[in-house]
């Protein structure tokens, strides 16, 4: 009889602890929600960390790593690749409302690689619908990235991002997307070195190193991709640097070690 009883008190200990973890959770992710915009982006320098996946999980490990990294936190740009496009809008609503920092579109021309996505008509509708607030970080795996560069600044994008085996004259391109009032990103694919990005470091604001081979969602996070974060980041202190691809809760560790998140 005593053993049962004992049985019963240690599992209603149990119980009441579970519901305490799960209420405190619950209030965790409520006081995220309620922290203004303007409080998390005063936080210092940031690096910048992209993928696809649960937005909630996302801000989960910016947090953790604002906290790790003593205030010098990691953007989070949440991809819209893997949304449901019949309800794009919607979409990216429940992205922005799960704290993201910004929104990574990834446009596919078909040639570059071989799938397909949207355009700046698409751009445009999220802009429209979205206000003038969000940041758009365009992920241009297109063969011809100068094409577009006015398209896309109309249509309301704040970063263009091209690849660097997309172009013979990244400079040109570097200064035409300038003097359409976007930032400039470059980015290289996993079986490019990067020391080809370096001497185009100092004119960019970003640099993105692909942690999957660009054109399919859902791939496997390369981690063997890390040392060229580290490089960028030894040689480039100030550099913000993105990883793409395969990037969660998981990943997002190896990530900051690598050195996207500023030391």
């Amino acid at each position: 009889m005593e053993q049962a009883f004992v049985f019963v008190g240690l599992l209603v200990c149990l119980l009441c602890l579970l519901k305490c973890v799960r209420l405190s959770q619950y209030l965790l992710l409520s006081f995220w929600k309620v922290l203004p915009r303007s409080f998390l982006r005063s936080m210092g320098q940031w690096a910048v960390i992209t993928g696809a996946g649960d937005g909630i999980g996302k801000a989960y490990a910016f947090e953790a790593l604002g906290n790790r990294h003593h205030g010098i936190g990691c953007k989070i740009g949440l991809s819209i690749l893997n949304s449901d496009l019949a309800n794009l809008g919607a979409e990216c609503l429940r992205m922005l409302d799960s704290r993201t920092n910004y929104l990574h579109l990834d446009v596919m021309d078909g040639h570059f690689v071989p799938n397909i996505t949207f355009g700046h008509p698409v751009v445009e509708s999220l802009r429209k619908q979205l206000g003038q607030d969000p940041f758009f970080d365009m992920h241009m795996m297109a063969s011809r990235p100068e094409q577009w560069v006015k398209p896309m600044a109309v249509a309301g994008a704040n970063q263009y991002t091209f690849h660097l085996e997309a172009i013979e004259n990244p400079g040109a391109l570097i200064k035409d997307i300038r003097e359409n009032g976007m930032k400039v990103g470059l980015t290289i694919k996993p079986g490019t070195t990067v020391e080809y990005l370096a001497p185009w470091a100092n004119q960019i604001d970003m640099a993105l190193v692909m942690t999957v081979e660009p054109g399919f969602g859902s791939q496997k996070f390369m981690e063997d991709m890390m040392p060229k974060v580290h490089w960028l980041r030894t040689q480039f202190p100030t550099l913000d640097i993105e990883v793409d691809g395969g990037v969660g809760p998981d990943t997002v560790q190896k990530c900051a070690e690598a050195g996207a998140v500023p030391s």
